[in-house]
């Protein structure tokens, strides 16, 4: 893209002060009447505008009542093979009969469209938007789905495999005449190349799954009418790509068999990582919903109000002999797959409800070929790029390979190389540094506690599988969500709760299979998430006094990375103890902030502690406790539970005075009433 400036473009389109008020910066008005006057007098940028929006109306608006406003800095041009693309905003604000035109208010955001236009290049033509139709068809994904995945088969190292997999236990076999009954099948170590699908389940018990009751029906055969929509649609497609394997997890996992579910349910790395390519169903909450569903963005992206959507495809018009394309900005898709700080978060589901899934987060990373069906386009993400139907990200003519650096291959957004996609899997294929696992761990614990579940007792087995994967990074053993070579850094996390919460509820809620020192103790529903405290990131911040000296515990079920019983952390560790106060009345649902200090009645703020506790309103003020030192100005906050020496975690307690520059304070005010003891957290 050319500079803001709009010098270039004024030598791409003719134009005039009625288009672009070239000697004011701040935003300005232009009515349709004056767009067309422009272009009657030779003004080519008028007449581009007016003929995008004549083809763009709707029944909605009618371009005649609006003011639209353009800025010299939503303007941009770029040159491609002689020709030009232009990205450009329109903001429009109604004005009645007795509005003078000069009179008008800025404009509201839901009535901002931004659009690109383009000439109509043929499809061969690289770094060149392309139309992304409103009604996606089956013909349509093929052609993307075999040029992506036949050029990442070909050229990337990083998706190569040798030999096909063995498939998971089961699968669903697909026959090759359109009609004939799908039948499930257990596949006994048989190898061969199959699909797997990411999708969400919607309301529970409302679609079609196995059941010990439906096991030796669905292996007999499924008949096609008795598929949810989601799934047909999936099916079609296998057969289109010529495969002849299916991985669905609700047919493949027999749903109400604990111990099947268990043990199958700990596979998800493998029959992820394994499949030739993933197919994940982003814009679908239910799988009664068509894959091949219409696609639209929206004029606002903060709503998602039906009168904001609008459809995806491009208008053609004719101008100066040449066939021009014009269609809105998509903006969704990119935010949720490029944006380095919610690629994979976010609390907005309405575009792309199953990237707001926990289940999903493993699914996705494990993957080495995933095909998106967003709400907006088609996206595609392997190990070595994203592409996007739409050809802003993802140019083929700057793909790495193995001599290449670690870079993502558009250079507008070189942050990616942070993506936890690609840590990830730089990780599994390259192996990592112990200090490289810890921080991604971290990482990956926030970003995945964000997520959705419907069922809690999920949150350990939803992450095994990327559990499971860390097993040769030198973090040590694995206790319910947290490793051992971990510690301290990973004992330093807050639980965040936002006033929406109903806290009253949830506040003594518990999970029965995770010590109190591990952040999967804590019930994480609503907007309740996991955060790692600041200083945690800093490696170096820790007491040297502080020393693991064992921990036990003993695993529920089969899987080593799920739920667990029993589990003791025996440690040595500086400590003191402390009192807890309120600054003031905490009122009905708590939010005053707790104190912790060293007597009932401190003197200075530098002798006070800021607590966070684990469950809201767990502690009554004026209640003795235990500060155990992780390192300088922050550590845990204990409650003793017997007489051996056993202590139960309640929260974490910072300092907001204390700085790297004045660590001497901290050991005259709170170093010399800490000693070494023995603690077991349990």
């Amino acid at each position: 893209m050319m500079s803001d400036d709009l010098v270039a473009p004024l030598s791409i389109y003719v134009s005039c002060d009625l288009c672009v008020r070239k000697h004011r910066s701040s935003l300005v008005g232009v009515s349709v009447s004056d767009l067309k006057r422009g272009s009657r007098n030779g003004c080519e940028l008028c007449t581009l505008f007016c003929n995008c929006i004549t083809t763009l109306k709707d029944n909605a608006t009618s371009p005649e009542d609006f003011v639209f406003f353009t800025s010299a800095s939503r303007l941009y041009f770029a040159r491609i093979n002689s020709e030009s693309i232009l990205n450009f905003t329109l903001r429009a604000t109604p004005f009645g009969k007795d509005t003078n035109e000069d009179t008008f208010q800025f404009s509201n955001p839901q009535m901002t469209r931004d659009f690109v236009v383009w000439v109509d290049f043929p499809k061969s033509v690289e770094h060149v938007p392309q139309d992304v139709p409103t009604n996606l068809g089956l013909d349509h994904v093929m052609e993307l789905a075999r040029s992506w995945m036949g050029n990442c088969e070909m050229r990337h190292l990083l998706c190569a495999t040798s030999n096909p997999p063995k498939l998971p236990r089961r699968v669903l076999i697909l026959p090759p005449i359109e009609g004939e009954s799908v039948r499930l099948i257990e596949t006994f170590g048989v190898a061969a190349s199959y699909v797997a699908l990411s999708y969400c389940w919607g309301s529970p018990g409302k679609h079609l799954r196995t059941t010990s009751q439906s096991l030796h029906q669905h292996l007999a055969g499924i008949s096609w009418d008795q598929f949810p929509r989601m799934f047909q649609d999936i099916i079609q497609l296998c057969r289109a790509l010529g495969t002849n394997y299916l991985w669905i997890d609700s047919l493949c996992i027999i749903q109400d068999d604990p111990k099947d579910w268990e043990s199958e349910s700990a596979k998800m790395a493998s029959v992820y990582a394994n499949a030739q390519l993933t197919i994940a169903a982003a814009a679908n909450a239910n799988p009664h919903d068509s894959l091949f569903a219409g696609r639209w963005t929206t004029i606002n992206r903060f709503s998602n109000a039906d009168e904001h959507h609008v459809p995806t495809g491009s208008y053609t018009f004719q101008q100066d002999g040449k066939t021009l394309r014009v269609r809105p900005v998509l903006r969704l898709a990119h935010s949720r797959f490029f944006n380095v700080n919610n690629h994979l978060i976010g609390r907005s589901d309405f575009d792309a409800p199953l990237m707001t899934r926990a289940w999903a987060f493993q699914e996705r990373l494990l993957a080495p070929r995933t095909l998106h069906f967003h709400a907006e386009e088609l996206v595609w993400e392997c190990r070595e790029i994203v592409r996007c139907e739409c050809g802003e990200f993802g140019r083929p003519a700057h793909e790495r390979s193995a001599s290449t650096n670690h870079e993502y291959p558009n250079t507008t957004i070189t942050s990616m190389s942070y993506k936890l996609k690609e840590r990830f899997t730089a990780a599994c294929l390259d192996g990592i540094t112990q200090q490289a696992a810890i921080s991604l761990w971290l990482d990956l614990v926030e970003n995945y506690t964000k997520l959705h579940l419907t069922n809690e007792s999920d949150r350990l087995p939803a992450l095994s599988g990327l559990a499971s994967e860390f097993k040769g990074a030198s973090l040590g053993n694995y206790f319910a969500g947290m490793w051992v070579g971990i510690l301290p850094v990973g004992l330093n996390w807050q639980r965040v709760w936002h006033s929406d919460d109903d806290l009253q509820l949830k506040k003594e809620q518990k999970q029965p299979g995770a010590p109190s020192w591990s952040w999967a103790s804590v019930y994480l529903g609503g907007s309740n998430c996991i955060q790692i405290s600041t200083y945690a990131k800093r490696l170096g911040s820790y007491s040297p006094e502080f020393q693991i000296l064992s921990c036990t515990g003993e695993t529920i079920g089969t899987n080593p990375f799920g739920w667990m019983k029993n589990v003791e952390l025996s440690i040595r560790a500086r400590c003191v103890e402390c009192f807890m106060t309120w600054n003031d009345s905490p009122g009905d649902r708590g939010w005053a902030l707790r104190i912790l200090h060293l007597s009932p009645h401190p003197s200075s703020v530098l002798e006070t502690l800021n607590i966070s506790l684990d469950h809201p309103n767990s502690v009554e003020a004026g209640k003795e406790l235990v500060f155990l030192e992780l390192g300088w100005g922050h550590g845990l906050v204990l409650q003793k539970v017997s007489q051996d020496s056993n202590y139960q975690r309640l929260g974490t307690a910072e300092s907001r005075f204390l700085s790297e520059d004045n660590q001497s304070d901290w050991e005259k005010i709170w170093g010399k009433h800490l000693s070494v003891k023995r603690l077991v957290l349990i």
